[in-house]
């Protein structure tokens, strides 16, 4: 024999109001099913819980450890009843993410997304910053990772700094060029506007080498050595290297990752959200940045010598 809800219930009652005639009214049973019961938990037990007296029924020392559970398991009881047969209602978040961090986040705040909140439906939108602002602007988003330069106005709750560096393949001499061989992203974006004006700046000459709407078909580009181009440090993959003023290139400004709401209030569903997206995505970015950095210093010690490598790590 368990223990049955039903016996536990009984001995509640009876815990509760001392009489085995008053706990019988109260869970709606015989006196001689309420006693039953009792005995029948006495029995599985082995122990005396209650002391019978003239005056009604008193816990004895095992009967009150039993009563100490016996609240937590009823009240879990209910509590399980309640939330299967009156679900809660589902919501729905439409959050928006750049393309930029797609491969390394997304997948990670998904996950995370159904675990934490398993009633809330999560409607992503990958887009470019510029155009997740539009869609906030719209509101046709709830919530939305964006990227910002440092230098700009405060917009949205900034949760960390990325830096925005030129990208190449470690082998490749198209950085070296002219004109410069760019690998582009079609849509609206301020990483590439940023990059087009440093190069204005300093009269470098370049031309479209490829293009695509789609951040992952850039990254091939320059992985196979075909052009440079613009990216976040989180992003870069093994195989990639950062260009400086000493290959000609200036540098790009550092950004800013920001949690952006629709004008107006946000939801309590959306904060709890982003509390939860700044925290992972701060620690995948970090984690991301730390491994290439150590892998590109072990390919520097390897293929360009000590003297090299130190030169690189300090200046990262």
């Amino acid at each position: 024999m368990a223990l049955s809800i039903e016996s536990l219930r009984a001995f509640q009652a009876v815990a509760e109001t001392g009489s085995f005639t008053r706990s019988a009214e109260k869970i709606c049973k015989t006196q001689a099913a309420v006693s039953l019961q009792i005995r029948q938990l006495e029995h599985y037990l082995g122990k005396d819980l209650f002391l019978r007296e003239r005056s009604g029924a008193k816990l004895t020392e095992h009967g009150r450890v039993l009563h100490k559970y016996a609240s937590k398991i009823l009240s879990a009881h209910s509590e399980v009843i309640s939330r299967l047969s009156h679900p809660e209602p589902v919501s729905t978040i439409r959050f928006g993410i750049p393309d930029d961090y797609k491969l390394t986040c997304l997948p990670v705040l998904l996950s995370c997304f159904n675990e934490v909140f398993p009633n809330v439906i999560i409607e992503a939108e990958i887009e470019s910053t510029y155009e997740l602002e539009q869609l906030l602007d719209r509101g046709e988003l709830d919530l939305a990772v964006i990227t910002k330069a440092l230098s700009e106005g405060e917009q949205g709750d900034k949760f960390m700094v990325d830096r925005l560096i030129w990208a190449s393949a470690i082998d490749s001499k198209a950085y070296m060029e002219r004109p410069l061989p760019l690998a582009i992203y079609t849509k609206p974006s301020q990483f590439y506007e940023w990059a087009i004006s440093t190069l204005d700046a300093v009269g470098v000459k370049y031309r479209t080498a490829i293009s695509s709407s789609d951040i992952t078909t850039l990254h091939a580009a320059v992985s196979a050595g075909y052009a440079v181009a613009p990216m976040l440090e989180s992003e870069i993959s093994i195989g990639l290297k950062q260009l400086d003023v000493s290959d000609g290139l200036t540098s790009l400004p550092t950004v800013k990752v920001c949690l952006a709401y629709p004008k107006g209030s946000s939801s309590n569903v959306s904060r709890k959200l982003a509390n939860l997206i700044a925290d992972d995505i701060s620690k995948i970015i970090g984690r991301k940045v730390s491994e290439v950095k150590k892998c590109r210093n072990s390919f520097a010690r390897k293929s360009l010598g000590n003297d090299v490598a130190y030169k690189l790590q300090n200046f990262q």
